[in-house]
């Protein structure tokens, strides 16, 4: 795991980006067990093992945007003094585009 917001801003060792394959999928238990058939000589297949390995990667979110937004903005002392006041359940919906639909692409 990787912390994002652990260190005090006024601690150099905060702001250093950590080495390649330390952390996360790389090292990663499931990952390894999933991927060497050690476990009774099971061993998930391609796909699956992509989507685990990008579970991992993204810090293994278990909550679906519907549960995030239950949960209220926060309220703490010297909240006003924040240049952005963070936000979860009034934070603005981003619209991302779905997959490109190549039938609909005109002629190049």
């Amino acid at each position: 795991m990787l912390i994002a917001e652990g260190y005090d801003t006024r601690d150099p060792e905060g702001y250093k980006t950590p080495p390649p394959m330390i952390a996360l999928s790389f090292k990663s238990p499931l990952i390894d067990l999933c991927s060497s058939g050690r476990h009774y000589g099971v061993k998930v297949d391609d796909i699956s093992l992509l989507r685990l390995i990008t579970w991992v990667d993204a810090m293994c979110p278990y909550q679906g945007e519907e549960e995030i937004r239950e949960i209220p903005d926060p309220e703490f002392q010297g909240i006003d003094w924040l240049a952005i006041r963070p936000r979860i359940k009034t934070a603005p919906k981003v619209v991302r585009p779905g997959p490109v639909d190549e039938t609909h692409l005109p002629d190049r």
